[in-house]
């Protein structure tokens, strides 16, 4: 499936007859919680040329030695996931970001070097402009991080939801998990809310800034770690390019609980778990 993807990109790609000049001017860098990749962009990321780059995207290899592999050492570099930022005009930049891609690590097992190459698509084809390389080696066991924590169900007897979402009602919710169970670190636990308000009408904050939408909530049953539960459905449509997003709530109180997101922003669909609650 990658393979296809990365062959629909090279057609699909704007080529550029000559190669351009970019500098990093910052740092980017990136996390990893399978499935979800972000890249961090503390910076600039200029095009010096005088004209528009080719299509500019960022892929992250993992390497059992420094990449790009050199003679005499031969080794299998992997494509762990990649994310397209378009063209660049000439003498300007992209700069401060952070975006999320899907994230595939194949069963492979060892030390492994992490490098972002930054590529453009030019008429001779792809080719990498800048290597940003890590920092030392992260160890894989059959595909997983070595030091990566999984997320566990919250005990308790997950109990009836309200029927309905009262206008002024808060929804807080904190991100803790993949659709894998990885346990995302501390720091990048993202945090939103959920704001109620005349029906249809749903504001949904996170750190990036409020977005407007509209809701329906219903209660339904799904089976859950195992178990058969009842949950509040929450469906928020944002209007807007098909973003939209489904939450899940199971209380195990009549205020807070645990939830599951299934949003699709942009054109990315993502599974979380959390936890919430209703002050």
């Amino acid at each position: 499936m990658k393979t296809l993807f990365c062959l629909l990109a090279m057609m699909l790609g704007l080529a550029k007859a000559d190669a351009s000049v970019f500098e990093l001017t910052g740092s980017l860098s990136w996390k990893i919680t399978e499935p979800r990749l972000t890249f961090t962009l503390a910076g600039g990321l200029v095009n010096h040329s005088p004209g528009t780059s080719g299509t500019i995207k960022m892929v992250l290899w993992a390497s059992p030695y420094p990449y790009p592999p050199t003679a005499p050492t031969t080794s299998t570099a992997y494509d762990v996931g990649e994310y397209t930022l378009g063209q660049i005009n000439g003498g300007s930049e992209f700069h401060d970001f952070s975006v999320r891609t899907h994230s595939y690590i194949p069963g492979i097992s060892g030390n492994y070097y992490f490098t972002i190459a930054i590529v453009e698509y030019t008429a001779a084809g792809w080719r990498n402009v800048l290597l940003i390389p890590g920092v030392g080696t992260k160890n894989l066991i059959a595909g997983n991080f070595s030091d990566q924590l999984k997320w566990v169900f919250p005990t308790g007897t997950v109990i009836a939801p309200p029927a309905t979402l009262g206008e002024g009602q808060i929804i807080n919710l904190t991100e803790k998990a993949t659709d894998q169970l990885n346990l995302f670190p501390t720091g990048s636990q993202d945090k939103f809310s959920v704001a109620i308000l005349v029906k249809p009408h749903v504001n949904v904050t996170n750190s990036a800034g409020t977005r407007a939408g509209v809701y329906t909530y219903n209660v339904k049953s799904s089976v859950v770690n195992n178990k058969t539960v009842s949950g509040g459905k929450t469906f928020i449509d944002y209007g807007n390019s098909n973003d939209q997003a489904t939450i899940n709530l199971y209380f195990l109180y009549p205020k807070s609980g645990y939830y599951q997101s299934v949003s699709t922003i942009s054109g990315y669909t993502e599974t979380v778990w959390g936890r919430f609650t209703l002050p």
